[in-house]
């Protein structure tokens, strides 16, 4: 018997930024690591924090902070890198956010995923593809692949390059 699509169970792993949270679908996720030191990217934008080597692959960071609109705020122990991969017109590309704290994986009904309201979340809701109810909480979706062209991830990358 085939299941009805709207009922669909996905799972997200969620994340914070301040007292916000987000989710991301987990198939999106290929790693997560406690913050390392970063190397420095000269010529890109303002919320592109540098590159780290992750097992020979070079890895842009985005403060996703910053490309809310908000300030940027020191790294320090508890920041997070989740790694993400993004489907980009020349293939796939990995991109690291740079978040708060990673919290849960949450698995909900696609029902559950209301769409974004026409009127507040300014910058955001180009990033968006919904908002999960869950029972405590509120959790906002990525469009991971509308976060960052994959133009701008192969300009970083040539630019870590020496």
């Amino acid at each position: 018997m085939e299941e009805n699509k709207s009922t669909e169970k996905r799972k997200y792993l969620v994340f914070s930024i301040g007292s916000e949270f987000y989710g991301t679908p987990i198939q999106r996720v290929k790693e997560i690591i406690r913050y390392e030191e970063l190397t420095s990217v000269h010529d890109t934008q303002e919320y592109i924090r540098g590159v780290i080597n992750l097992r020979g692959k070079i890895i842009p960071v985005m403060d996703f902070r910053m490309k809310l609109g908000l300030p940027y705020l020191e790294y320090h122990d508890k920041t997070v890198l989740v790694i993400l991969e993004i489907d980009g017109k020349r293939g796939t590309y990995y991109m690291a956010l740079a978040v708060d704290a990673v919290h849960e994986v949450i698995q909900m009904s696609t029902e559950a995923m209301d769409k974004i309201p026409q009127l507040g979340l300014k910058m955001k809701r180009n990033y968006l593809k919904g908002i999960l109810r869950s029972e405590d909480r509120m959790v906002m979706v990525l469009d991971i692949n509308r976060i960052v062209s994959s133009d701008e991830i192969i300009k970083i990358k040539e630019a870590a390059t020496p």
